[in-house]
């Protein structure tokens, strides 16, 4: 028994051990230049951070629960820069929390109080550029610092076509919060206008701002960040909030970090690049040009334009001289500039060379200075696109091809006004164009090799959205996203046509607003899969947290009463009356999509009819949706859905550990005074206990043991570690000593100091863990938390 407690001893003071690394040398504490300590602030807050060097590689910002990375930006000094949000805070006094990181992970914090005295102002949402996915809106409208009764402000709200044509109105007293159905003739665009009054109806506040309409079908919603995304990649989004600010958001959590704050001027243009982003700003008189890596902004340029191009790793963009231009390679720093009146026109590479038009030619100027013809005697060509040697250009309507040293005719019926890029491409083989013949308006598919294939298009205008290397085409017309492919009869609706289309390998993705898509689907002569007559969506078990879904198998093909085939059936032989387009190619139904309020939940093969919907809210209704997808991946339309409500929750039984307030009301300067209990203890001789809380509000003035658990220094021993809003706890008991038990058995009391009004939590995680006299552990599985409000008074 003793070996046994004295290993548990051990093992319980082990947990206690810092990781490796943590008593290397933390960079220095954050020397914060603004905001100015114990001065009143507005509801935007800029951030500025003396760099202290020292191999700072990383620096955040907190005020609560609000944070953001701060970006390193060096001029005739360096400092780090940032804005934080902080509408919807309540007002008065707060603290900002800065934090230094270096590379081997030590750190160090500075915290900046200040008073928070915002204009009044009014928070509304949904905010600029917001996709809605569903048939509703919903509008809150809550202002704030307004120095008038709740009841003396009247709000009045509307959504409206872009024309001005009113499809909801909704108004209230003080503050709102309503769902909004949209009409069947809400389109792709939203005009969205509040209006704040006081009694006297004089207008305290007007906003006017476009949301964007994207009900889900062949589209499926994979992220969305708090502003307007400018580009995106496979892993990362970098986006532009409502005060102009360019901000990041990567895989792997984390606060966004700002990219280029906006008060260095308007991000004209911005993009991604392997190693960053790059931004041209416009200032007063000419423009800057700035990359971005690593949390660090570096000025490249000044006094450039504002036009510019990214591919690869490479940006091409104009000299504030409008004659000049430039390509910088963003991985060596290295820039190349040309006079650009030498040539008509120029496109960028993606090895960081130039195709260009002079003289009546077109040739390539090489990364390394040597120039390639391409063709001669093209006179005022223009429009230059390029798949590997291959080369499409424009002259007047028509459009040719240079490869091989020839030159030859494609269409002499290009549409009117045609550019590289939206009448034409080509990639990876395939070339695809729009033609004018006998009145009407058709795309063309060349594929590699064979026959060209055509498709009547049924609007008079369109343009390229983006070819893919299988040649799938994307097309805009009639406000529509189409899509099309060398198997397709014609052109299938895909969504709105608003956004940005990309490739991120073989998948599309489309970014509208604040939202980024994944197109579902590939285009195909088959019809997706489709679902019986009656086919339906049930739910056969609901508990509080998780729902059991279940419904009937979609099939391939055409549906019909005598062509209808199930997914778990396999392809006959060739006596059989089962066809492989039935079976798409016979590959069955590949995959089943469930869909929980419009965003994917989980997916099951395609002999699945059964989904298990987990991490779900007690007594909450759910909107579910299965779709089905084929081993072509084409996709069912008309999918089942069902609304289901979870039960209302029962109190699991009871957890090994509490916590508990021994403190009355607690004011700002006062003291706060927990205890960790054990509700239940038998032959207790051990507890380890991890603890969080907001260090902004709270600080940990002392610890200690409860005399029903053990005297410290002479039956039992506490250790103690801690920093920066988590604390980790182990206590022993020592000596042949009877384990503590008995019922809400106190251990441990913690005495805090309030900082600053508000309310604030304090969380026993999982992981915490009561042992008896065998080392037998009760471990806490569900976080136990504990509430406390602050108020202003106080000492």
């Amino acid at each position: 028994m003793a070996t046994n407690r004295w290993m548990m001893a051990c093992g319980l003071l082990m947990l206690l051990l810092p990781p490796s690394g943590v008593y290397a040398d933390a960079p220095p504490i954050p020397d914060v230049a603004a905001p100015y300590a114990d001065t009143r602030q507005d509801t935007l807050l800029d951030i500025e951070v003396r760099d202290g060097g020292a191999g700072v590689t990383r620096m955040t910002a907190s005020v609560g629960d609000r944070g953001v990375g701060l970006v390193r930006v060096c001029g005739q000094a360096c400092s780090w820069v940032g804005r934080l949000d902080l509408r919807g805070i309540a007002k008065g006094p707060q603290t900002l929390l800065v934090k230094a990181e270096d590379a081997s992970g030590g750190t160090s914090e500075a915290a900046q109080p200040f008073f928070l005295v915002p204009q009044p102002y009014v928070l509304v949402s949904p905010t600029p550029g917001t996709s809605i996915t569903g048939e509703t809106v919903q509008a809150q409208v809550t202002p704030y610092s307004y120095n008038l009764e709740p009841s003396d402000l009247a709000i009045e709200g509307e959504l409206l076509t872009p024309e001005g044509e009113s499809l909801a109105a909704f108004s209230g007293q003080g503050s709102i919060d309503k769902s909004i159905g949209l009409p069947p003739s809400a389109g792709a665009e939203l005009h969205y206008r509040v209006n704040v009054y006081d009694a006297a109806r004089n207008v305290l506040s007007e906003q006017l701002h476009r949301l964007y309409r994207e009900p889900a079908g062949a589209l499926e919603e994979k992220g969305r960040v708090p502003g307007e995304i400018v580009d995106y990649d496979e892993s990362r989004i970098l986006y532009r909030t409502e005060a102009g600010d360019l901000l990041l958001r990567q895989e792997g959590g984390g606060p966004d970090p700002v990219v280029f704050p906006a008060r260095l001027g308007w991000p004209g243009f911005a993009a991604l690049t392997p190693q960053g982003a790059a931004v041209l700003a416009s200032g007063f008189e000419s423009g800057s040009f700035y990359t971005w890596s690593e949390g660090k902004l570096s000025l490249v340029r000044e006094g450039t334009g504002e036009r510019g191009e990214a591919r690869g790793g490479y940006v091409f963009y104009d000299e504030g001289d409008g004659v000049h231009r430039t390509v910088f390679d963003t991985s060596t720093g290295l820039a190349r500039t040309f006079d650009g009146s030498i040539y008509r026109e120029a496109a960028l590479e993606e090895d960081g060379g130039l195709l260009y038009v002079s003289s009546g030619s077109i040739a390539r100027l090489r990364p390394d200075g040597t120039v390639q013809p391409v063709a001669d005697g093209v006179g005022e060509a223009s429009g230059l696109a390029a798949d590997g040697e291959k080369v499409l250009f424009a002259s007047d309507r028509r459009l040719l091809q240079a490869a091989g040293g020839t030159v030859s005719e494609l269409t002499a019926g290009l549409p009117g006004g045609a550019a590289a890029h939206r009448a034409y491409e080509t990639r990876s083989g395939w070339t695809a164009y729009l033609e004018e013949a006998a009145g009407s308006l058709r795309a063309v598919l060349l594929p590699p090799e064979g026959a060209p294939v055509t498709a009547e298009l049924p609007f008079a205008q369109a343009e390229i959205a983006g070819l893919g290397t299988d040649g799938t085409l994307y097309l805009r017309g009639n406000g529509r996203l189409w899509r099309w492919g060398p198997e397709a009869e014609a052109p299938r609706e895909v969504s709105s046509d608003r956004g940005t289309l990309k490739a991120l390998g073989d998948q599309w993705h489309k970014a509208l607003g604040d939202t980024l898509f994944l197109v579902r689907g590939t285009a195909g002569g088959l019809a997706g899969p489709q679902w019986p007559a009656g086919g339906a969506l049930s739910a056969p078990e609901i508990g509080h947290d998780a729902a059991v879904l279940q419904w009937q198998p979609a099939a391939t093909g055409p549906a019909g009463p005598q062509g209808y085939t199930r997914a778990d059936e396999q392809p006959g032989s060739a006596g059989d009356r089962v066809t492989a387009a039935v079976y798409g190619g016979g590959r069955g139904i590949a995959e089943y999509r469930i869909y929980r309020d419009g965003v994917l939940a989980g997916t099951v093969g395609g002999r699945e009819n059964r989904f298990r919907a987990e991490g779900l809210k007690p007594a909450t209704t759910y909107r579910f949706a299965v779709e089905a997808r084929d081993a072509a991946g084409r996709v069912s339309t008309g999918n089942p859905s069902l609304s289901v409500t979870t039960a209302v929750y029962a109190p699991p039984q009871e957890q090994p550990l509490s916590l508990v307030r021994r403190t009355g009301a607690v004011a700002k300067g006062s003291v706060l005074e927990l205890q960790v209990r054990a509700p239940q203890a038998e032959s207790l001789y051990g507890f380890f206990v991890k603890l969080k809380y907001d260090p902004s509000r709270f600080k940990l003035m002392s610890s200690s043991l409860d005399s029903a658990f053990g005297k410290e220094s002479a039956d039992a021993v506490l250790g103690r570690r801690g920093s920066g809003g988590s604390a980790l706890f182990t206590g022993v008991k020592l000596g042949r000593v009877p384990g503590a038990g008995g019922e809400d058995l106190g251990l441990l009391t913690l005495k805090f100091v309030a900082l600053q009004p508000g309310e604030g939590q304090f969380l026993l995680q999982p992981g915490s863990q009561l042992m008896d006299g065998s080392g037998r552990p009760q471990v806490l599985k569900e976080p136990a938390s504990l509430n406390v409000t602050v108020s202003g008074g106080g000492a």
